[in-house]
């Protein structure tokens, strides 16, 4: 539930960013033209940047836990970060299912 709660609310704020994009094509003040404008790219990046960054902490956090490495020196199934057993130094294989 709280992924389409994010998504929507990135879509909303990039759809506020074209909509003040568009009151700014029909605008003809200079200033209030490139306020308009520079509002609603920025509402636009933000809008997206959020999609995708709440999108990046859910691929991390599904990686860690669905990915189990086994280290062919010790046998033993390794909780690490990186690529190297923590024990022996090997470089760690994954653990088939």
């Amino acid at each position: 539930m709280e992924e389409k709660t994010v998504k929507v609310a990135g879509l909303f704020i990039a759809i506020l960013g074209l909509t003040f994009f568009y009151l700014a094509c029909i605008e003809k003040t200079f200033y209030i033209t490139v306020g308009f404008a520079t509002l609603a790219i920025a509402l636009v990046i933000f809008g997206l940047l959020f999609i995708l960054n709440k999108n990046r902490k859910n691929r991390k956090k599904n990686a860690k836990t669905s990915e189990k490495l086994i280290c062919p020196n010790c046998k033993e199934e390794v909780i690490s970060a990186g690529k190297f057993c923590g024990n022996c130094g090997a470089l760690l294989e994954k653990r088939k299912p």
